[in-house]
């Protein structure tokens, strides 16, 4: 399985295809990663055409946990002064850790076209490439078809929709089968700091009805779902919490919550939290945003 499209998917459907950590030590943040038990793709550099087209490396690179459903990204630089690099420095002034949900689409057309009609600017189509290591351990570009949203438009996280073009160059068997059993992307969660308009704004975005939870609200999409909570309720489960608006954290999937706390003790990872069927790990300095791990069903503290 993957974020991939898959069949009988309409044009307007959304899931949580990736998370982006923007890191300061890019190794460093990998190293938190197989430490929590995941496997760890092999750096690829990011290229971007030049004013002639040619592709050239933009200054950054990342290193991505591929998933069953969906996968975490983690960014930094590799170089010290390009266009990139200095965006990335300037999202690191405000906090280390989630800057950036991709959802899946089958038609980032159809998304670019939606959102005007959703009261926000066009979006911004764009053909993306990066290298990576194929199965053969050759090297290939991965190919992306995306469509961005206004950075300012929505301030709790810089939002796009992707259509992966090579999806068998990302979800390659042999960075599936990780040792501490996750099996998923289920959820993202965001802190507002005006919770009526932070709602309504993402709502608008994924074009769906939000629905109330325990704490906050939940936007339901084809596959997954995003959730909204207060700023000073998102800090008790969240903390240390960025400034509001911002990404909280997110929820990975996992068929055997017992197995992965033992696991994770036997490598003296430190819990941040627990309860029925869910457990929570901070991403620390190193990743910044927080980690929760869910069974199916699991009732987590603001479902």
């Amino acid at each position: 399985m993957s974020s991939a499209t898959q069949a009988g998917e309409r044009p307007g459907d959304l899931w949580p295809d990736h998370v982006n950590h923007s890191v300061p030590d890019l190794e460093r943040a990998r190293d938190r990663m197989v430490a929590l038990g995941f496997l760890v793709t092999p750096r690829s550099d990011q290229l971007a055409p030049d004013a002639d087209g040619k592709l050239v490396r933009t200054g950054m690179a990342n290193h991505c946990v591929m998933l069953g459903r969906g996968y975490i990204e983690l960014s930094g630089a590799i170089l010290d002064d390009t266009p990139a690099v200095r965006g990335l420095r300037d999202t690191l002034a405000r906090h280390v850790g989630v800057h950036l949900l991709a959802l899946g689409t089958p038609d980032p057309a159809f998304q670019a076209e939606r959102l005007p009609q959703a009261g926000f600017a066009p979006a911004t189509l764009m053909n993306y490439q990066r290298l990576v290591e194929a199965a053969d351990r050759s090297e290939q570009l991965a190919r992306f078809t995306l469509a961005f949203a206004p950075r300012e438009l929505v301030p709790e996280a810089r939002l796009l929709t992707v259509r992966h073009e090579t999806p068998e160059l990302l979800w390659q068997e042999r960075w599936l089968g990780h040792p501490n059993g996750v099996t998923g992307l289920q959820e993202v969660v965001y802190a507002a700091a005006d919770l009526p308009a932070s709602v309504e704004r993402l709502s608008r975005y994924v074009g769906v009805e939000p629905q109330p939870g325990t704490i906050g609200m939940a936007l339901p999409l084809a596959r997954g779902r995003l959730s909204v909570l207060p700023a000073g309720q998102a800090a008790a489960l969240f903390a240390p919490l960025p400034g509001a608006p911002c990404t909280a954290g997110y929820v990975l999937g996992t068929d055997d919550l017992d197995a992965l706390v033992q696991f994770l003790k036997a490598r003296s990872v430190a819990l941040s939290g627990q309860g029925a069927g869910w457990l929570a790990v901070a991403g620390g300095e190193a990743l910044g945003s927080h980690i929760y791990f869910a069974e199916p069903g699991a009732k987590l503290p603001w479902h």
